[in-house]
């Protein structure tokens, strides 16, 4: 989750949608009518505003700004939202499809825009030219709705800089998280754990745990780590939720787990960097960060439970365990006819001592076909 995050095809990223405003602002949509827009003799008001802080919606931190347009009658005809400032190519594309596709009305452009800040105004000049004039004033009958936006996207949960602490995380456990996945990264059990399939079973009976599935990623993958789930099946959904993916269809449930990746530090936002260097974490290599997570079974992602790292950094100080002192019975563990491998380690973690139980592979993992 602390990547950067996805950019669509025009290089934005996605903004949350405000609640629309109610009947006093705002009729019902209408019907969309043709194609092109028509003259009119209207004077249309414009108006921008932003987010007082960086937030988090749906799982993506955002800070997002937009544009509101209302026609005479003091009906909006549509708004637009993008994650960060908000410029000109964003407000004229906001324009053209205001004029196309009105949420009130037909498709049509106003004789005039009135708008009370200089920068739109400027924007709409050199973007309109004279087709259409400009009035630079006051717009009063905006000032309702944009506060009402605003207060909506000030409700949603702000955040300062984005930090490895996210979720009132410890410092000092973060240190020893640090150095719990730098262990494992140089341990490397990818390494050894080839099978495309390589998920093993892992228990914490102090925890009420039991055959917890927990997949190797590292053969073929872009990034090393692994992906904790809570049973077989969960892992099984998984899969045939990525097989989905590669086909262009979206799956309907992405079953919940926790992640931990090895990243270049290109692939995470600069303040994760900058922290990393100023705490003095132990990593693996300068060109290796970690970055783990937690994602929901709605697909969100967030930072871990307390809980969720305990188990995070149990499996990785056993796996670690495994892959230094009986290398070649993990590798072997795989094999077809091979009697697998069981072990139980007794793990030292920020909780206390924990007794792991790993058996490899996997007894209740079945692979997709």
């Amino acid at each position: 989750m602390r990547a950067k995050m996805p950019e669509r095809g025009d290089g934005s990223k996605p903004a949350p949608s405000p609640e629309p405003p109610t009947a006093g602002s705002l009729t019902a949509v209408a019907k969309r009518g043709a194609s092109h827009p028509s003259e009119n003799e209207e004077t249309w008001t414009v108006g921008s505003f932003v987010a007082r802080a960086p937030l988090i919606h749906q799982g993506d931190r955002l800070h997002p700004s937009g544009v509101v347009w209302m026609d005479s009658r003091r009906l909006v005809l549509g708004f637009e939202l993008a994650d960060g400032p908000l410029d000109a190519d964003t407000l004229l594309a906001s324009f053209g499809e205001v004029t196309r596709a009105p949420m009130v009305g037909p498709p049509r452009a106003p004789r005039r825009i009135r708008t009370a800040e200089p920068i739109l105004a400027a924007w709409l000049a050199a973007g309109l030219g004279e087709r259409i004039e400009l009035e630079h004033g006051g717009t009063p009958e905006l000032e309702h709705l944009m506060a009402g936006l605003r207060e909506h996207l000030d409700a949603e949960p702000h955040l300062g800089p984005p930090s490895y602490l996210d979720g009132e995380l410890d410092p000092a456990l973060m240190t020893r998280l640090f150095g719990v996945f730098a262990r494992l990264h140089g341990a490397a059990p990818w390494s050894v754990m080839l099978a495309a399939d390589a998920v093993f079973s892992l228990g914490i009976d102090a925890l009420g745990l039991v055959d917890l599935a927990v997949d190797v990623v590292g053969a073929g993958a872009l990034f090393p780590g692994l992906a904790i789930f809570p049973d077989a099946a969960a892992l099984r959904e998984l899969c045939g939720a990525a097989t989905l993916s590669d086909r262009g269809e979206v799956p309907e449930h992405v079953p919940a787990h926790v992640y931990l990746r090895f990243v270049p530090p290109h692939e995470l936002l600069p303040e994760l960097v900058e922290e990393v260097a100023r705490r003095g974490w132990t990593l693996a290599s300068p060109t290796t960060y970690p970055d783990f997570g937690a994602v929901d079974d709605d697909g969100t992602e967030r930072p871990p439970t307390p809980r969720e790292l305990l188990i995070l950094e149990a499996a990785c100080e056993a796996l670690t365990l495994a892959a230094q002192t009986e290398r070649g019975k993990l590798e072997k563990a795989f094999h077809p006819g091979a009697l697998g491998y069981a072990r139980v380690f007794e793990i030292g973690t920020h909780e206390g001592p924990l007794e792991t139980t790993i058996l490899v592979p996997h007894p209740e993992f079945v692979p997709l076909p």
